[in-house]
């Protein structure tokens, strides 16, 4: 049961990870085109 727990414990913090990193790619990729958006005006 103990190995089980852990288990879905790293599936749960890789998922996790990758969610984060996921959102912080398109998160900088927005901000980058805002930006450009910016320095073009």
């Amino acid at each position: 049961a103990f190995g089980e727990f852990e288990q879905s414990n790293q599936i749960l913090l890789i998922g996790g990870i990758s969610f984060i990193l996921s959102t912080l790619f398109e998160a900088s990729t927005l901000i980058r085109h805002f930006i450009k958006k910016q320095t073009k005006v």
